[in-house]
């Protein structure tokens, strides 16, 4: 459950995961409901830290920029961001066809002859 952001903007007494009496959820509670949760889908153990880098490099992958990204994790620097963003090589090769601007050239057709 989501606590109302009061005046819209958030402060320290806000909480983003919450029981519905407005408690906030406590970090043991989320680490036993995540592993539960994979447990039942069959997974394997997957810190729950691994979801902040699955949502990075999922970010990346939808078209995403690094620039925001960094700020939504609350990164410094550009340095931290790139532990989090891992790509991998067919995600680079897929990202490359989709916005090569090379591949979108249009060059008339040239025969070569020797």
């Amino acid at each position: 459950m989501v606590r109302a952001l009061r005046h819209g903007v958030p402060n320290d007494d806000d909480f983003l995961f919450c029981f519905v009496n407005g408690s906030p959820l406590d970090e043991r509670y989320a680490l036993r409901a995540w592993h539960k949760a994979q447990r039942k889908a069959g997974l394997n153990r997957l810190p729950l830290h691994g979801l902040r880098h699955g949502f990075a490099r999922l970010w990346l992958l939808l078209g995403g920029d690094a620039f925001s990204l960094q700020s939504l994790l609350g990164h410094t620097s550009s340095e931290m961001t790139k532990r989090y963003a891992t790509l991998w090589g067919r995600d680079l090769k897929e990202i490359h066809s989709q916005v090569s601007p090379v591949d979108r050239l249009r060059l008339p057709s040239v025969k070569l002859t020797f």
